[in-house]
């Protein structure tokens, strides 16, 4: 974790290692679950449980630095700030790709064949961006790398 400077409307508290742990730990189980979805082509709910896995391992960072964010907004513009290496923006477009809050045009334009929607591509999209935030929160989590 750097300290160095300060993000407007980022909460200040102390480290809470244990919590970090935990974080990363139902990151894992959701990861797992998102993974199991996907190959039972419940699409939205393996989507559901990517996202999860990105927020909690998101938190556990979070937690192990001593901060809390109270909107995505500040969520991922502290991870960019600080950890450049995950993909923030990609966190906030899947949120707001979400399958639930696609508007009814678009699901007109899917249903008369304008837009065509691969939502397992989109699934797998999510599923690998949950991936590579599960395996380096728990990479710092557990102390193999020093980035803080």
């Amino acid at each position: 974790m750097s300290t160095a400077g300060a993000i407007d409307g980022i909460i200040k508290t102390k480290p809470e290692p244990y919590k970090a742990v935990e974080s990363l730990n139902i990151s894992k189980i959701l990861l797992e679950s998102a993974e199991n979805n996907l190959k039972e082509k419940r699409y939205l709910s393996a989507y559901e449980d990517a996202l999860g896995a990105i927020r909690m391992s998101a938190a556990a960072l979070m937690f192990l630095d001593g901060r809390i964010a109270p909107t995505l907004e500040k969520a991922t513009e502290y991870l960019r700030e600080f950890y450049p290496k995950l993909d923030a923006e990609g966190w906030k477009k899947a949120e707001f790709n979400h399958p639930q809050k696609k508007g009814a045009l678009m699901r007109m334009m899917e249903i008369i064949g304008v837009k065509k929607i691969n939502e397992e591509e989109e699934t797998n999209e999510v599923l690998n961006l949950a991936k590579n935030f599960v395996d380096y929160s728990e990479r710092l989590v557990n102390g193999n790398i020093q980035e803080w």
